[in-house]
């Protein structure tokens, strides 16, 4: 079955803003596979070539002057739109950091070829630590006002403590290869877009220079632009916007039936944050447990559920320790939206570990409709997965009703036929399939009139 759904819409997208749904990937355990090895074969037997096109440079030629050992002033920049802190200019380079800061620098906003829906972009630079050091250095994406980490590198020193005078004019021009070599990372975008470089480390190891940035984009499939129309009790029309790379749609339904278990695997977490949960302190579980036991409790801290409409009879998850002794872990619940807590259940084994493994948790008192947990460190950390908890008519659980296939490239626009639950909603999802076989989803969020009439899931390409 999919993952249980308390009764609040699933969360929204993280990947995809654009959308105002996509469900969360657990959600989806029992969907059918998107296309089969063999249609894919078929469908991209002979793909067309996709379209590349330069979408940035920046060389800092600019900085014409000063060494590439000391402080050299304010940097310049080809490109309008930089923003920077602690950047200093370096012959045709600029470096970012000192020995008491950290440094960044920020492109301006870069946009995609007119026309593109998306794109699969390369980003290739030169980077070097201050001579003699090494320091960190992370990139990452700003998009649609999200900033998300790309990646991570650790720099090693400058070949040389050379100056402007020994006619270098960039970092390939150092004797030493290994070190200055060109750095590259590809990844996906779906709109204009701004790059992030910023130095890591501490003390004098924070120091790093930046030159030959280059984006190249290739256009890509991006999550289709969804919306309705003709909705019935039994049937609607989801139209998008097409993409000139792709080869077919695929789609999907879904729709919420009642259920008496809802569950919370937290999985992404801290990225993704389930629906109507608070984390107060808490980390993301960075040890081999981190699949199973996504949230971390490594000081003091707590999280609490949503409000679920109806009475929780029961209540499960699972424990993880680290080294935690002499630490207590707690359970409450409340009746009366958080303004106070029972205590359910606390772990609390002075001078042990509190146990691994899942714990269950009988619950009769009235009225209990959410749950908090918290943490009181003296030693070590604990991890905590696997949530749950029982109760008639608790929450929704998202159903999957069918798999209409894949549709011909130029197809826009779809009518599906559901079979709805009175009163619930329903999700249709649409996935462009590129050329090259990439895809990128959108869910659309389908109200169904009260009284529907169940009809067999079929569908028609108009």
């Amino acid at each position: 079955m999919g993952k249980h759904l308390w009764y609040v819409p699933p969360r929204p997208p993280h990947s995809f803003p654009r959308a105002p749904f996509h469900p969360h990937p657990a959600a989806m355990n029992a969907r059918l596979p998107l296309l089969s090895a063999a249609l894919l074969t078929a469908l991209f037997a002979a793909p067309a070539d996709a379209a590349t096109e330069t979408l940035f440079t920046e060389n800092f030629d600019g900085n014409s002057s000063g060494l590439w050992s000391s402080n050299s002033g304010t940097p310049l920049f080809e490109n309008t739109g930089w923003t920077h802190s602690t950047v200093y200019k370096a012959l045709h380079a600029i470096r970012m950091g000192s020995t008491s800061s950290t440094g960044s620098a920020t492109t301006p906003e870069i946009p995609l070829k007119t026309g593109w829906a998306g794109a699969t972009v390369t980003v290739t630079f030169q980077s070097a630590a201050w001579y003699g050091t090494s320091s960190g250095l992370t990139l990452s994406k700003i998009e649609d006002g999200k900033t998300t980490p790309i990646d991570s590198w650790s720099v090693p020193q400058i070949a040389d403590n050379q100056k402007a005078s020994d006619g270098i004019t960039d970092l390939s021009g150092f004797s030493a290869d290994s070190n200055n070599k060109p750095y590259s990372v590809s990844f996906d975008v779906y709109g204009p877009f701004q790059l992030v470089f910023e130095t890591t480390g501490s003390g004098n190891n924070r120091r790093a220079y930046l030159d030959s940035v280059s984006v190249i984009g290739e256009e890509s499939v991006a999550p289709p632009t969804l919306s309705s129309s003709a909705v019935s009790s039994s049937s609607v029309t989801v139209s998008w916007s097409a993409q000139t790379v792709a080869a077919s749609y695929a789609i999907r339904a879904w729709t919420l039936v009642p259920t008496n278990v809802v569950t919370e695997d937290f999985m992404g977490y801290p990225d993704i944050e389930p629906e109507g949960w608070s984390f107060n302190g808490t980390e993301a579980n960075t040890t081999a447990t981190a699949q199973t036991h996504p949230v971390a409790f490594k000081s003091s801290c707590s999280i609490m559920s949503p409000t679920y409409p109806s009475d929780i009879s029961s209540l499960s998850f699972n424990l993880q320790h680290g080294s935690a002794t002499s630490s207590s872990f707690a359970a409450f619940g409340s009746n009366d939206g958080g303004e106070t807590w029972i205590s359910l259940v606390e772990y609390s084994n002075a001078g042990t570990r509190i146990s691994n493994g899942k714990k269950t948790i009988s619950i009769s008192n009235p009225g209990i409709r959410q749950i908090k947990f918290e943490y009181t460190k003296s030693l070590g950390n604990l991890y905590l997965g696997s949530f749950s908890v029982t109760g008639t008519g608790i929450g929704k659980q998202l159903s999957f009703l069918t798999d209409y296939g894949p549709t011909a490239t130029s197809t826009t626009s779809t009518s599906v036929t559901l079979t709805p639950v009175a009163g619930e909603k329903n999700y249709v999802e649409v996935t462009a399939v590129g050329q090259t076989g990439k895809t990128a989803s959108a869910t659309i969020e389908i109200p169904v009139p009260a009284v529907a009439t169940p009809k067999p899931a079929v569908i028609s390409v108009k």
